[in-house]
């Protein structure tokens, strides 16, 4: 459902920004937004959680699994360092795959809506991929694969100048994401 939802954002995005303009696929979010907020304001109840547990007890537990197991600081790390490199990537997708000509008349926009709608299609073909794998084999075991195929995606932008091959770089760090989300 994410995946779809994700793709047809980036679509409706897109036709904004090209009948309207860059701020209108913003404008757009924005009407959407509170019409989610009035949703949420009008039909949610609160989730208290579980009152019969003090809060001291809850973390302290926490605070000891922390402390026995190490493979959950490994996992903290790896989560952090896969989802900072994500963070990195969407903010640096833009400027690498835009037009690097000085003069901004004569600059080709790129389709931001429809780069991102590829980015998402590719999100969904990772969790087909998880899916497969999982169903295979341990996650431990091909994720290991995936982070190499990641970081050498990264490379890509450092080392080739096309804005074509970088894109196709993209897509395929797009697919490491949609392996990564679901392990």
């Amino acid at each position: 459902g994410n995946g779809i939802i994700a793709i047809v954002a980036g679509l409706v995005a897109s036709f904004m920004a090209e009948k309207f303009g860059l701020v209108a696929p913003f404008d757009t979010a924005l009407c959407l937004l509170v019409v989610v907020l009035l949703l949420v304001v009008t039909t949610w109840q609160e989730n208290y959680g579980d009152q019969k547990q003090e809060m001291s007890t809850t973390f302290s537990a926490a605070l000891r699994y922390l402390r026995d197991d190490h493979k959950i600081w490994m996992l903290g790390a790896i989560q952090s360092l896969f989802e900072g490199a994500m963070y990195v990537f969407v903010f640096k997708w833009t400027p690498t795959l835009s037009d690097p000509n000085p003069d901004p008349k004569q600059r080709v926009p790129i389709p931001h809506g429809l780069i991102f709608a590829s980015f998402m299609v590719c999100v969904m073909i990772g969790s087909a991929i998880f899916k497969f794998f999982s169903a295979r084999t341990r996650v431990e075991g091909f994720s290991r694969y995936m982070f190499a195929v990641a970081t050498l995606t990264m490379l890509v932008p450092v080392v080739v100048e096309s804005r074509p091959v970088r894109f196709i770089g993209f897509l395929v760090f797009e697919i490491c994401c949609g392996i990564f989300w679901p392990c």
